[in-house]
């Protein structure tokens, strides 16, 4: 559904794939049944575009589709979760809701993987906090963020 929204926001019509999604993904998992095994779990990438040019330079009917596993780093997970890790605000903004609208899942990686190399630069381990454009702050690579005070209440930023 969500690759279905997204998709009808740059007029790509994904019909005509969707359902072949599902099966192409037990297709992938079943081929990399031990990686999947040894990870505990993975995430899978779907990635969409309009469709290859035809040889006029128009858009084939078809969009392109490309898939790939992406496995959970659960021990760095649970460290963070158990420990908490160092947090940066980084230099890099998320990208701005005008630019490319938040309820799509298709934004772009490279703000979080360039800020976390430079938190990672200065501390193991550590994660880097992106801000908007308003300068208030966004997310890091891995989570949203929560906010608990020192009694242990949670925080949310106001609205």
């Amino acid at each position: 559904a969500r690759l279905s929204h997204g998709a009808q926001r740059f007029s790509i019509d994904a019909s005509s794939i969707t359902s072949e999604l599902t099966a192409n993904a037990n297709r992938l998992i079943d081929l990399n049944r031990d990686l999947v095994h040894q990870s505990g779990d993975v995430g899978i990438v779907v990635l969409a575009s309009p469709g290859e040019l035809d040889q006029d330079n128009s858009l084939g009917n078809r969009p392109t589709c490309m898939m790939h596993l992406s496995t959970l780093p659960f021990a760095k997970l649970n460290q963070w979760y158990k420990d908490g890790t160092d947090l940066w605000i980084g230099t890099f903004q998320a990208v701005p809701n005008a630019c490319w609208p938040n309820q799509i899942k298709s934004r772009s990686r490279l703000p979080y993987f360039l800020s976390d190399a430079i938190s990672s630069a200065m501390r193991a381990d550590s994660l880097s906090v992106l801000t908007t454009s308003r300068g208030t702050i966004s997310d890091t690579s891995v989570a949203n963020l929560l906010l608990v005070d020192e009694k242990g209440h949670f925080m949310s930023p106001p609205k």
